[in-house]
């Protein structure tokens, strides 16, 4: 039978010293305790030299907290420059007055900025037809502005008055301050105010026909006469009569004015009246 032995025992052996070997079976017959085992202690993991403690961590996140609070409440409240906006669509008004309108003020500061009030502003004043305001990334506000096209000056009871397409008045005052677009003449309105939209049915159908003239088109017409509700006659520069009738198609008779006043400046005519009546369109030679 096998005989074991303790650690101790195996080592004195090993150097050569007298001992005896007794069976475990009578040390444990005789009622002798078995020699404590010894245990082998665990090595702690060596932690990793590039592994930062918990607590360093969170000291780090912690200052990088309060540093980018700190740079976002000076940008929202410090009159220091940040970012850039930009305006687009503008022809008759400028970009300074389209700040002002907006409340826009320098130094730029777009963290400051509300594009919600912007566009509440710019949407509200009667010289712009509509205005969007996005932010794109990473610190521009860009402004689209559509803005409402003048196309007719009306005489009224107090000075003069500035028509857009819809027949809503976006400039009045007591002397002329557009030369540059026609003049509705043959009644004169009463006392018109700043944002009064026309009602006079003649006066919509010549803005009507205005309105569908393209750009160089409206250019060309000086005067629609307005005072003969059965016959609505425009003049261009060159004093050209267009006899419109009733204007019950402007869509049509609009294009169809400015490609006959093409055919005779291409032609070199010398001409009476143009009538635009689309079923029958005719020039009048003289």
């Amino acid at each position: 039978m096998a005989q074991h032995m303790d650690f101790e025992t195996f080592r004195r052996q090993r150097h050569g010293e007298v001992t005896s070997v007794v069976p475990l079976e009578q040390n444990v017959e005789k009622g002798q305790p078995e020699p404590p085992r010894r245990r082998r202690r665990k090595r702690p993991k060596q932690q990793s030299r590039n592994e930062k403690p918990f607590y360093r961590k969170r000291g780090t996140y912690a200052w990088l907290a309060v540093v980018i609070v700190g740079l976002l409440l000076l940008l929202a409240l410090a009159p220091i420059s940040f970012g850039s906006v930009k305006v687009e669509g503008l022809q008759v008004l400028s970009q300074d007055e389209i700040f002002r309108v907006a409340k826009i003020s320098r130094p730029i500061n777009v963290v400051q900025l509300a594009t919600a009030d912007i566009s509440r502003r710019l949407n509200g004043d009667l010289r712009i037809a509509s205005a969007k305001v996005d932010r794109e990334f990473p610190a521009t506000i860009r402004i689209q502005v559509e803005e409402r096209r003048p196309i007719a000056v009306v005489a009224t009871e107090f000075g003069f008055a500035v028509f857009d397409k819809t027949g809503l008045v976006i400039a009045e005052g007591p002397t002329i301050t557009r030369t540059d677009v026609p003049f509705i003449t043959g009644k004169k309105l009463g006392n018109v105010l700043l944002g009064d939209t026309v009602t006079d049915d003649a006066l919509r159908k010549a803005l009507a026909y205005l309105s569908y003239l393209s750009l160089k088109g409206s250019e060309q017409i000086s005067e629609i006469n307005i005072g003969d509700t059965t016959q609505l006659i425009a003049y261009t520069r060159d004093d050209i009569p267009i006899h419109l009738g009733t204007v019950e198609n402007a869509a049509e008779q609009a294009p169809l004015s400015e490609n006959m006043l093409k055919d005779i400046r291409l032609r070199n005519l010398t001409v009476d009246y143009v009538d635009v009546n689309v079923g029958a369109p005719y020039i009048k030679l003289k």
